[in-house]
């Protein structure tokens, strides 16, 4: 049945991502051909701000989404109803304290921006960016249920079909209109539907959480959810201070039309790596079931393939992304919206060893383990903020990568799986070093002889854009297959993906 889920939830996100890739692209060309660049720029600095404001949640989500899948598995609707009861109050008070503090900082909102930009009711369009993000946390408790009971298909359609809704519509009112004020407006009603529609859903799917008859967390309870909020709350200020202030730097140090370059090789990064997580992440929802329903061995065996796809569908994006990112926008908006190979090849190293992180996380958190190393992503922070800064000042924009690339390394990169294993499988943690290793060379090795074939042709037109894309399509799985075709990991997964192929074919009659 986790199988069953997990496989139905990585579906629909690959679905669904597919399209949004497509009006995503849609939109950022209208974009840019309707809009002037430092527009992206506000854009990229805007929503890094916001993402620091998120801090407020103090990991809440988390810690709900995690709370829930012993009673979910338990079909516990007294403690389901008790857990749902808590988060709805306590998000509303993070939507009053997001857009409280959100409203303190708009005076200031010149202090983030070296070179002021030309554009009129800049403080207008920051409100309604704060507007957007404070109004979605009314109803982020009713999506927490829906992934944690392993049904986040649901969320995944109902964000698609609001996604294409907005896109066409701000396509419309770019040509159009060329309003980014109202190309923000439509966003904010579209995310609003998105969550009336949702929220109605869960009223349906699960009506037991509309009982008047709800019993209150005692104390003791309340004393372990936040514990967990506040080991939770410095895990997310190491992740946004890491992964959300980068436009935030490259705006105060280096200019905001210099944020607007960036920020098209951010949509690319990012569309990959929301498809990504999304496909990977419907087993998320199963490891945290699998932790209440396994054997420790079960346990293991199910984290060191979760490793193997993280490692091969990573190494085989990053690869892809190192050899297509400058060609691709070149033939999409122009020569002068490029940035150098070296920096987006630093770039492209965090996304890889950002993605090797999840299984470590996921399997951690799932298993409570998050108090043991609360202060690690402080110390992350830190050594990223300060870094980056440093180095961007020295070396410009391939700073603020390098240093992200060495507070991970310096940190979460061996605190991580040191956690975990400790924990659950204390004689394994040099296997798992060992093993990402080998994985990393098998990236660098298959990623050279990748980007020699794939550049023994000149040029940059669409056709060679193709077969530099087939290139990057074959070669790597091959290398990939090859080297691993005979472990227990890749055997367990032809075999699953076989019999899951065989049975749809089956089922639908097809051939």
């Amino acid at each position: 049945m986790r199988l069953k889920k997990s496989l139905k939830n990585s579906t629909y996100a690959v679905i669904m991502q597919f399209l949004t890739i497509v009006l995503a692209f849609a939109v950022r060309t209208i974009f840019i051909k309707t809009l002037d660049v430092k527009y992206l720029g506000v854009n990229g600095l805007f929503t890094n701000i916001l993402s620091i404001l998120s801090l407020s949640e103090l990991g809440l989500g988390t810690a709900i989404t995690f709370s829930l899948y012993k009673p979910l598995a338990e079909n516990n609707k007294p403690e389901i109803c008790m857990l749902m009861a808590l988060v709805k109050k306590l998000y509303r008070v993070i939507s009053i304290t997001v857009m409280g503090i959100g409203l303190l900082i708009l005076p200031f909102l010149d202090f983030f921006i070296k070179d002021s930009p030309d554009i009129p009711n800049l403080k207008f369009i920051y409100f309604l960016y704060l507007l957007n993000v404070s109004l979605s946390y009314l109803y982020s408790h009713k999506r927490i249920i829906l992934f944690a009971d392993q049904k986040d298909y649901l969320n995944i359609l109902n964000k698609g079909i609001a996604n294409f809704l907005k896109s066409v519509i701000q396509i419309i009112i770019l040509l159009y209109f060329q309003s980014f004020i109202y190309y923000l407006i439509t966003q904010f009603v579209c995310l609003f539907l998105s969550n009336v529609v949702i929220s109605r859903k869960v009223d349906k799917e699960y009506k037991y959480l509309n009982s008047e008859n709800i019993t209150k967390m005692d104390k003791n309870r309340k004393r372990e959810l936040i514990k967990k909020c506040y080991a939770l709350f410095f895990h997310k200020i190491g992740y946004v201070v890491v992964f959300s202030t980068d436009n935030i730097l490259i705006a105060k140090y280096i200019g905001l039309s210099w944020t607007g370059l960036y920020s098209n090789y951010v949509l690319i990064i990012n569309v990959v790596k929301t498809f990504l997580n999304q496909m990977l992440g419907g087993i998320t929802g199963s490891v945290g079931n699998l932790n209440y329903t396994a054997t420790t061995e079960k346990k293991y065996e199910i984290f060191n393939i979760v490793m193997f796809v993280y490692f091969w569908i990573y190494g085989f994006s990053v690869i892809s992304l190192c050899i297509l990112l400058n060609p691709f926008i070149e033939l999409w908006i122009g020569k002068e919206y490029l940035i150098d190979q070296p920096i987006i090849l630093v770039a492209l190293v965090n996304v890889f060893v950002s993605g090797m992180r999840q299984p470590t996380n996921t399997f951690k958190t799932s298993l409570g383990l998050v108090w043991v190393d609360r202060y690690k992503p402080i110390a992350e922070a830190v050594i990223n903020l300060v870094l980056s800064i440093i180095l961007l000042k020295s070396m410009g924009l391939i700073g603020v990568f390098l240093g992200t690339l060495i507070s991970t390394i310096t940190t979460s990169f061996w605190i991580d799986p040191v956690v975990l294993f400790r924990h659950q499988y204390p004689d394994k943690i040099w296997q798992y070093f060992i093993r990402y290793f080998i994985y990393t060379m098998t990236v660098v090795i298959a990623g050279s002889i990748t980007w020699f074939v794939a550049y023994q042709i000149d040029g940059n037109t669409i056709l060679i854009f193709i077969i530099r894309m087939f290139i990057c399509l074959i070669i790597p799985n091959i290398l990939f297959a090859c080297c691993y075709c005979r472990t227990k990991r890749f055997l367990y997964l032809y075999n699953l993906l076989k019999n899951t192929f065989s049975k749809f074919i089956s089922k639908y009659n097809f051939l």
